[in-house]
């Protein structure tokens, strides 16, 4: 509760200055603080528009309970008392005047009159809640707390609020249980959950706990200027905004300028900074409000930035690079805006002349600008040219190499620094000339080719080759002009002769000539010839093949090697023979075909028909020549037997014939018979039917398909099954069943309302003549075979009814349940110093009718009475609970009424003359437990005692608090906690008077 209080306040003391409706609601305090007293602490904050309102126009719906008016009373008066004890700074808790809610007043609804003052914090408030409170009575909650299982519908709550006057003045807001916080800012339920509404009644959820959310005074400023730059003694606005409610000053300080006003009441200002002011200004601004209390104030730094005169410099204003070098200049400066000659619009820049250049730069802001530049000088590449008599030479010929650098020095690779050498190589020879200045090293290389005198000669100088095979020569040879016997002019040749040939290679060059020669051998294919005795064998029989090669050697497939094979293959078979030499093999195949047994096979060889019906009979062979035992030489038959029947089919070929076979069956006319458990039943039995068929299938009357049938019929009737061959025969049986009713059992008691361990007659209306009778149940007093009995208590009795005459049966049963009545009650509270107000609640069962004894005070017969113990004692409080006056239980409950207190004295006078000096409470040294704490007007603790002696003469013992002079005269508040086991306290103010 405490949580929510706080959203309240917080609400209550946003600045507010006017209504555009005539009430506005601003949040809801759901879970509130104090226990099980939750009910009675909930609040409502809402706000007056522009005319005031009348609480005696108000009406509420709550979410829960009903409305029950607004109460001003000396309980609300101590209560607000109390409260405005505790508050520390300028805020205020006060009641309307004749129910009158000012306009634009900040308005708190507390649920109750009997709330707890103490529960939640208003140490903190700033400004003036005008206080109501709902009149006592409804102790339970008028919202819901947060729930994670609900129905979406049931979790939403809503409350609305309307003033009779003026018309159409209503506000209607709701919210989700689902969506209530715990004090860890998560969905949960716990003490503070609430909920606050922006003005269109969008809801919000927070939890603070049990302390007041209110907005403190508070103060945050900022600067301007005209240019949005400030320079350097050029003019700012500034301005500030006051959170927390009302003030009555605002100061500025701070800086080594001036302000137009260094105290005002307004909330902008003017600053006019030095001329040595520059960079980051800090600024002070604070707002004051002062009151009754004393004063509040609340402070806020705040900076802002001084633009000076820009400048600019550079750490190296001049750089020298080679190419493909970069130069980087970064500028000094306390600007924000730059511009370069060459473009860009940064501090720095990086830049890759190739020729000596200027860069200006600029620097500028808001304030004014600065000029600076920065110079490159860019060394270029040195450069070099070679030159030659000659690049070729015969070996020991000479050439001279002349160098031309630009700038004047030489390094050759063989060791010269002339411009010019003189060379005579052995071998071809690359000769280099560099030069170089301080960026970089360059060269220039001059090739001299050395022709030496033609040789030539083969790796491989002959080769064997077979048909279709080529050999390949490569010479190997430093000439550059060729020449083949065989025409071709490329220093290799791709041959591929017939017969053995040599071929003749010429290589030549400016220095020579050399001649080489290689051969070639070409070798033929081998050849082969096969025959056989015969290609076509029945199978067991033999053949001989016979093979001629031109290289007298032979590989058959079966393995063997000879020139002939004998062979007497089981299937066809293709046999081959082969010949080789060291070029290829050639082979040659004979394929020998044998003729087997036929194969034949029949469609089937079993048929199921009917009489005069045809079935075909088809053969698949590979014979050449058939026929049927009917005499039909085609490959199938159709036959049509009206008695079994056996068909044979042979098949032929030039060596062998297969011979198989087929039967056709004719079924019998089908038999059926039918057996049965019993043909008469009681309504509600059952029988089993039993059908035989030779066939093996049934149709039932009933649509089953089974051999029996399981049944249960209501009324007699007859029930036929029939079976049917595979040729359409049908027989079909019949069975009658006769079916009698079972006696219809209704069972009653009277009279229906008894107490336990009275006699009641229990009975079936039915007549003893014609049925038997059998009762069973927990308490039967009477005979058991009779239409009704006797029985004196609750518990489930059945009865089964047989026909005299069909033997059937039929039950009844009744759930007889007595008047049971228990007496209970518990008591709030059950003990305390009198007067003590003891609330009864009323815990019986199965009672209407109820009889309080309080002992030496009045009766009652009221549900959930409440009484006041007057006198100290110990009280027997008994309740007689009963129904219709008939049966009744008693239960007692003990109230123990301790001494009470003595009346709290209202004013002390410690003058020291003996008279009303201390503060005493008659009765208090009965509580040796209690505790009593005393607060100023300004809820500053003075005085606290515990326990408390009857001992305070107005002297001050609270922290901080010293020295032996007595307080001020003046009201002070109280608060007395008893330390019994029902937590009671007194809460209230003394007047200390000298």
């Amino acid at each position: 509760m405490k949580a929510a209080l706080t959203l309240i306040l917080f609400m209550l003391l946003i600045p507010f200055t006017g209504q555009a409706q005539c009430f506005e609601i601003e949040s809801i305090l759901v879970d509130a603080c104090d226990g099980g007293n939750e009910g009675k602490n909930e609040m409502v904050q809402f706000k007056v528009g522009a005319t005031a309102l009348n609480t005696a126009n108000l009406n509420i719906n709550w979410p829960n309970n009903s409305y029950l008016g607004i109460c001003q009373n000396a309980t609300t008066t101590a209560a607000v008392a109390q409260i405005n004890a505790t508050i520390l700074g300028c805020g205020l808790l006060v009641e309307p005047v004749g129910g009158v809610l000012p306009a634009n007043s900040n308005v708190l609804l507390i649920s109750s009159v009997d709330f707890n003052p103490l529960a939640q914090s208003f140490t903190g408030l700033t400004t003036t809640l005008v206080t109501i409170f709902q009149c006592p009575g409804n102790t339970a909650g008028h919202f819901a707390n947060y729930t994670a299982i609900i129905t979406p519908s049931i979790a939403i709550r809503t409350l609305s609020m309307s003033f009779s006057s003026p018309p159409a003045c209503s506000d209607v807001v709701s919210y989700n249980r689902n969506n209530l916080l715990n004090q860890a800012q998560n969905p949960g339920a716990q003490d503070g959950g609430a909920v606050q509404y922006d003005p269109a009644g969008n809801p919000t959820y927070i939890n603070n706990g049990c302390t007041a959310p209110f907005i403190p005074l508070g103060i945050n400023a900022s600067v301007s200027s005209t240019t949005g730059v400030t320079c350097i003694g050029m003019p700012v606005n500034l301005t500030a905004t006051v959170t927390g409610g009302t003030y009555n000053s605002i100061t500025w300080a701070g800086g080594t300028g001036t302000f137009a006003a260094t105290t005002t009441t307004n909330t902008t200002n003017t600053y006019s900074p030095s001329n040595t002011e520059v960079g980051v200004i800090s600024l002070t601004s604070t707002v004051t409000r002062t009151c009754a209390a004393g004063s509040q104030s609340a402070s806020t730094t705040f900076t802002f930035f001084i633009t000076p005169t820009p400048t600019v410099s550079f750490a190296s204003p001049s750089a020298t690079i080679c190419p493909s070098q970069n130069a980087t200049f970064i500028a000094n400066t306390n600007a924000n805006v730059f511009n370069w000659s060459s473009g860009q619009t940064t501090s720095s820049i990086v830049v890759s002349p190739t020729v000596n250049t200027l860069y200006t730069f600029t620097a500028s802001n808001g304030c004014g600008q600065a000029v600076a530049s920065v110079s490159v000088n860019s060394i270029p590449i040195p450069g070099i040219t070679l030159a030659s008599s000659s690049n070729t030479l015969c070996n020991g010929g000479t050439a001279t190499l002349t160098a031309n650098a630009s700038t004047g020095t030489y390094t050759w690779s063989n060791g010269s620094n002339s411009n010019n050498i003189v060379v005579s190589p052995s071998v071809t020879t690359v000769y280099t000339a560099s030069t170089a200045n301080t960026c970089s090293l360059v060269s220039q290389a001059q090739t001299i080719t050395v022709t030496p005198t033609s040789t030539v000669s083969f790796a491989i100088p002959s080769a064997t080759i077979c048909p279709s095979q080529s050999a390949t020569f490569i010479a190997s040879t430093n000439g550059t002009v060729f020449s083949w016997s065989s025409g071709q002019t490329t220093n290799s040749i791709v041959v591929s002769p017939t017969v053995n040939t040599v071929y003749t290679f010429t290589s030549s060059n400016g220095c020579g000539q050399a001649i080489a020669a290689v051969s070639v051998t070409a070798m033929q294919q081998p050849t082969l010839s096969l025959s056989s005795s015969t290609t076509t064998l029945c199978a067991g029989s033999a053949a001989t093949l016979l093979a001629s090669s031109s290289e007298g050697t032979y590989t058959w497939s079966t393995g063997s090697s000879t020139s002939s094979l004998t062979v007497s293959p089981s299937v066809t078979t293709n046999y081959t023979v082969s010949t080789a030499n060291s070029c290829s093999i050639t082979s040659a195949m004979q394929t020998i075909s044998v003729i087997n047994v036929p194969t034949v096979s029949l469609n089937n060889t079993l048929f199921n028909s009917c009489p005069s019906q045809t079935v075909n009979l088809i053969a698949n062979t590979n014979g050449t020549s058939f026929v049927w035992s009917t005499g039909a030489t085609t490959s199938s038959v159709a036959v049509s037997p009206t008695v079994n029947t056996v068909y044979s089919f042979t098949s032929s070929n030039i060596c062998f014939q297969a011979v198989t076979t087929a039967t056709v069956n004719i079924p019998l006319n089908p038999t059926l018979n039918v057996s049965v458990s019993s043909n008469t039943l009681c309504n509600g039995n059952s029988a089993t039917i039993t059908a035989n068929a030779s066939t093996g299938n049934y149709l039932w009357s009933t649509g089953a398909t089974t051999s029996s049938i399981v049944i249960s019929p209501a009324n007699t009737g007859s029930y036929s099954v029939s079976s049917t061959n595979s040729c359409a025969v049908t027989v079909t049986a019949v069975q009658t069943i006769s079916v009698f009713p079972n006696p219809i059992v209704s069972v009653s008691v009277l009279p229906a309302v008894f107490c336990n361990g009275q006699t009641a007659t229990i009975s079936t209306g039915l007549n003893s003549s014609n049925y038997n009778f059998s009762w069973s149940g927990p308490s039967l007093t009477g005979i058991t075979n009779a239409a009704s009995t006797q029985l004196n208590g609750g518990g489930t009795y059945s009865v089964t009814v047989t026909d005299n005459v069909t033997g059937c049966y039929g039950s009844g049963t009744l759930l007889v349940q007595p008047s049971i009545v228990t007496a209970s009650f518990t008591a709030n509270p059950v003990s305390g110093p009198g007067p003590l107000t003891v609330n009864f609640t009323n815990q019986s069962s199965g009672a209407n009718t109820f009889g309080w004894n309080f002992g030496n005070v009045p009766t009652s017969s009221s549900v959930n009475p409440s009484t006041t113990f007057s006198n100290p004692g110990t009280y027997v409080v008994t309740l007689i609970s009963s129904i219709s006056g008939n049966c009744s239980d008693t239960y007692t409950l003990l109230i123990t009424v301790e001494e009470g207190l003595g009346p709290v004295p209202e004013v002390i006078t410690p003058n020291g003359d003996g008279k009303n000096d201390v503060f005493e409470i008659k009765g208090l040294d009965n509580y040796p437990n209690n505790n009593l704490q005393i607060y100023n007007r300004w809820g500053n603790p003075v005085y606290n005692s515990k326990p408390y002696k009857n001992n305070w003469d107005g002297v001050p013992n609270a922290p901080g608090k010293t020295g032996s002079g007595k307080l001020p005269a003046g009201t002070y508040y109280y608060l007395l906690e008893l330390g019994d086991n029902n937590n009671t306290y007194f809460k209230g103010f003394v007047e200390v008077v000298y």
